[in-house]
């Protein structure tokens, strides 16, 4: 099945030009995609109310056609009325075969729900395109294909973290499996090679992601930019051996998009996960369902992504090494507040060398659930924006004075010293908040968001991302001492907007101490 260049790469919902007027699920996003010689075009099939087989991927209208009513309240003629521009409407699966046939490129028919299935199949056979045809989605829709066409060619879904077994598949009898690309690594293709499988994934837009894909040996990817990752898949030397810059790149670039996923699924849990809340070492110290989902969903990504590199993580422990990689988690920075119905937590992911430097980190803004990444030596960035320290007027007498400054507490307690600089703040007009999450209160300083963040006591899993967002951003990290550093283990510290600000915070630190001596 695979073309003369070793993959196949599928354009996700055809090729779509914005800028051009081309939306997704289009006749001309799929002619575009033909035109691009797209191995295979991916579309998603839904229902009518009167049972039409349409292409659109969401239950409703609103997201692409500014539509908000569901595809299944409308019937067809409904559908058409009052469109004109035939490529430029929600097409029906007969419209696209007919478009597609004899061109080369191959549908790849998605969808989410077995009541599709055999409708569109039906719609597949009428046509005489079941050759030109492949299917993908929900594993009960492929059950119904298969158990209807003996032949079709089937991708089997697959996003478990255990590898594939021959039981898992000799019912299905599928020829692909089609994995999130971010849980696809070199086990995985192995594995799948050894049960006669393709290994396909989805969906891939990085460039770096998409070589490394090549590398270890997938077959094809589907992607939303069809001719970037085509080309980067290709620039794959087979004889390179990936260095350590090179890697930093590919963690940069999976950590953000681990970070999106986490973020994403956030924004969708709404109530969901404060089912079961529990305290761990203090009945203040919280941990919901969430938490333990984020972690296991990123523990696996990166096992995939990055087998040789140890996880410490916040819900799950593990090991540091003595030296070399290792990653850091905290999938829910906060959760006291998550748990008490607070939108103000976040996530914390960095890749630290040597147990000391902090070479990437991505975690998530509680404002807008954006992610927010830094790299060593090459910029924190947010939307594909770098992000630099705003500029503030400061008092010229006192840099503290009509500012406000976070502090994190102990869980539930106050930390030696912070009642002193309360008062001493105080007394400089300077206002401190509580906001809850750690994490959030040391990568705010990079936004913008008060003059500084005093932590009581350092935490790999909680601050390492944030300190070098701060960094990379332009900002001061101090430990106690006042000494500036990336690694203030064993150690309160601060993180500020400017060593101006820091000079002034570390000072009240110190003398909050000394009084306590």
């Amino acid at each position: 099945m695979m073309n003369d260049m070793g993959m196949r790469f599928a354009a996700h919902r055809g090729v779509v030009n914005v800028d051009a007027g081309i939306r997704e699920n289009t006749l001309a996003s799929f002619r575009a995609a033909v035109e691009a010689k797209a191995d295979l075009v991916e579309l998603d099939v839904r229902l009518t109310a009167d049972g039409s087989v349409v292409v659109l991927h969401d239950p409703d209208m609103l997201r692409v056609w500014g539509d908000p009513r569901r595809i299944d309240s409308v019937t067809l003629r409904e559908l058409r009325d009052g469109w004109g521009d035939a490529d430029q409407r929600i097409p029906t699966l007969e419209e696209v075969l007919t478009a597609v046939h004899g061109s080369g490129s191959r549908l790849l028919i998605d969808m989410d729900d077995e009541a599709f299935a055999a409708p569109a199949l039906d719609v597949v056979m009428r046509c005489g395109m079941g050759r030109e045809v492949e299917w993908c989605g929900a594993l009960e829709a492929m059950r119904i294909i298969r158990g209807a066409d003996a032949d079709a060619i089937i991708w089997m879904p697959w996003s478990e973290a255990e590898l594939p077994f021959l039981e898992d598949v000799e019912t299905l009898r599928p020829q692909v499996l089609n994995a999130p690309h971010l849980a696809v690594g070199p086990d995985l293709v192995e594995r799948a090679h050894e049960l006669g499988l393709e290994v396909c994934c989805w969906t891939v837009d990085d460039e770096v992601q998409a070589r490394h894909l090549a590398g270890i040996g997938v077959d094809g990817i589907t992607s939303n930019r069809l001719a970037a990752i085509r080309e980067s898949a290709h620039s794959f030397d087979v004889d390179h051996e990936e260095n350590e810059s090179e890697r930093d790149e590919r963690a940069f670039a999976v950590a953000r998009l681990i970070a999106q996923d986490a973020a994403e699924l956030v924004r969708e849990s709404a109530d969901e996960y404060r089912t079961h809340v529990h305290g761990k070492a203090t009945p203040a110290d919280l941990v919901t369902d969430l938490d333990g989902l984020i972690e296991r969903l990123v523990r696996q990504a990166l096992r995939a992504q990055f087998p040789e590199i140890p996880i410490v993580g916040e819900e799950m422990g593990g090991d540091e090494p003595e030296c070399g990689d290792c990653w850091f988690l905290d999938p829910l920075d906060g959760s006291i507040n998550y748990a008490n119905g607070l939108p103000w937590f976040s996530f914390s992911l960095a890749l630290v060398r040597d147990g000391s430097e902090p070479i990437v980190g991505a975690v998530i803004d509680p404002i807008g659930w954006r992610v927010i990444t830094a790299r060593r030596g090459y910029g924190a960035w947010a939307e594909g924006q770098r992000v630099t320290i705003p500029e503030r007027a400061i008092d010229a007498s006192d840099p503290l004075q009509g500012t406000v400054v976070a502090v994190e507490l102990d869980n539930q307690s106050a930390w030696r010293g912070l009642n002193g600089i309360f008062g001493r703040l105080s007394e400089r007009y300077c206002t401190l908040r509580v906001p809850g999450s750690g994490t959030a209160s040391v990568f705010g300083i990079a936004l913008g968001r008060g003059v500084g963040t005093l932590i009581g006591h350092f935490g790999p899993v909680d601050h390492f991302a944030g300190v070098l967002i701060v960094h990379e951003a332009g900002g001061v990290i101090m430990d106690m001492s006042g000494r500036e550093t990336l690694n203030p283990r064993n150690s309160g510290f601060l993180a500020s907007r400017d060593r101006r600000c820091a000079g002034a915070l570390a000072q009240v630190w110190h003398e909050a101490l000394s009084e306590l001596e």
